[in-house]
């Protein structure tokens, strides 16, 4: 299970009919969503119109898309809509991302839900909290991936939101989930101070800080909508 699946699995359940991704790039993600009403926004994609056809061909879904070439601070200053699900995966700063989590926020629809990915970076030089992959790609232990300051994000939110069910489903390079409509039952101390967090941090204590759920618990939770 994947982002894409559980993306779907929330959708499925509770016939969402509108979805946003912040940072679609090449589409990856965002192309095999099926769900009525598609908004990509991204200050640069990397996909030809030759891809387009295809995936409309693969998922008609893909025959509304609404792509928006902007950063997403511009496009939330300008966005008059609101949206069943949103999935955050843009720049992967810890400022950048908790920006778009709580952007996402206010444009949410009633019992909908946030999900962001790289909530659980591999190790210390792919959680690096640097502007770009490229500057990743200098730290000498880098080894192909880079999922950012993502993780101090989802600390951040339980902190300042306790009441708010926040987890990390521990797949994917973790994939986080807001639940504003559900009550958190896991609470984090206050007392955690971003700025001394370190990878190491993480690495020991990673179960507490992230409330991370396992696929099996994700699909318990899953099972329980459906019922």
């Amino acid at each position: 299970m994947d982002r894409i699946s559980i993306i779907q699995s929330l959708i499925n359940a509770n016939n969402y009919s509108s979805y946003l991704e912040i940072g679609v790039n090449r589409g990856y993600c965002f192309f095999n969503i099926k769900c009525k009403n598609k908004t990509g926004v991204d200050p640069r994609f990397e996909i030809p119109l030759w891809r387009k056809w295809l995936y409309i061909f693969k998922n008609t879904c893909n025959i509304n898309n609404n792509y928006i070439e902007k950063t997403s601070d511009d496009f939330f200053k300008a966005n008059k809509n609101s949206f069943d699900i949103i999935l955050v995966d843009g720049l992967h700063t810890f400022q950048q991302s908790y920006k778009d989590i709580i952007n996402s926020m206010q444009v949410l629809n009633q019992n909908g839900y946030i999900l962001i990915h790289d909530c659980s970076p591999i190790s210390a030089a792919s959680a690096q909290d640097v502007e770009s992959i490229n500057e990743a790609k200098k730290h000498p232990e880098y080894e192909g991936d880079w999922s950012g300051a993502v993780w101090k994000s989802i600390i951040k939110f339980r902190q300042e939101y306790p009441n708010i069910f926040t987890a990390v489903i521990d797949t994917d390079h973790g994939v986080g989930i807001i639940a504003p409509h559900m009550k958190s039952t896991k609470q984090l101390s206050k007392n955690i101070l971003l700025d001394q967090l370190h990878y190491s941090d993480l690495e020991n204590n990673r179960k507490e800080l992230l409330n991370l759920m396992s696929i099996q618990e994700y699909q318990s939770y899953l099972n329980h909508l459906g019922q």
